[in-house]
């Protein structure tokens, strides 16, 4: 079978088309024909070599699939053979029973437009940004009640955003009276993974979450992809590879 393959860490240039054996599914894995694979930026870091996560070489990315279900581990219940398989979204089910309000930076993007989905067909008023007229008109049109500009100077003005990519100190005694709560979003349980599944079934089903792809690449064109996904200042959608 082909797959994108790293065999050292560096740019975008460093992603290979190799045929590489078919793996045999073990214990509770699954093997799944893969159809299309999401571009996620996290796996632009990890390729790169500057990301915490450093996976043994060789390594393959797209963590973000949907296919078949193919063949099943000896020891793997919840799936069956020629069964359609789908990772793309972490949902916030925590979110959707306590929030009354979600805003969402960088909504115009495919886990954004989809949280705006969720959120909107869970009765909560969503606020999202986007860096185009283009990218705030697609976050409306998916359910955003109030949609901002965050490349506009003073759009801070309009809301505030509470967050930090750095390290921050925190005094726990200033949650004491207050109705907030601090959330690390991490690896799931299986009963939080069972709530996420749950949810996006009940989206696809239901009509009211509706994936939007914004550019295919070939397998060929990963490289072209993961340069385009950190570079392009208006992303909307889904970047994907198709296979």
């Amino acid at each position: 079978m082909r797959a994108v393959v790293v065999r050292e860490f560096g740019g975008p240039e460093v992603l290979k088309v190799e045929e590489v054996a078919v793996p045999q599914a073990q214990g509770k894995q699954v093997l799944i024909k893969v159809s299309a694979v999401g571009v996620n930026p996290v796996e632009t870091y990890i390729r790169s070599g500057t990301h915490n996560i450093k996976p043994p070489l060789p390594w393959t990315p797209g963590c973000d699939v949907a296919g078949v279900v193919e063949d099943v581990g000896k020891e793997a219940t919840k799936f069956q053979q020629v069964a359609p398989f789908l990772t793309s979204l972490k949902t916030m089910p925590i979110f959707f029973r306590k929030c009354h309000i979600l805003n969402l930076i960088f909504a115009a993007l495919q886990v954004g437009l989809a949280a705006v989905q969720l959120a909107k067909a869970h009765g909560m008023v969503v606020m999202g940004t986007a860096g185009s007229s283009e990218g705030m008109e697609l976050v409306k049109k998916n359910g955003a009640a109030h949609v901002f500009n965050h490349r506009e100077d003073g759009y801070m003005d309009k809301i505030m955003v509470v967050g930090s990519r750095g390290r921050i100190e925190i005094d726990p005694r200033l949650f004491m009276t207050k109705e907030c709560w601090v959330i690390g979003v991490g690896r799931d349980t299986e009963k939080e993974l069972g709530e996420t599944v749950s949810a996006l079934y009940a989206g696809f089903t239901q009509g009211t979450l509706n994936p939007v792809v914004g550019r295919e690449y070939s397998l060929e064109q990963a490289p072209e992809a993961h340069k385009d996904i950190i570079e392009t200042k208006s992303a909307m959608g889904k970047v994907v590879l198709t296979v």
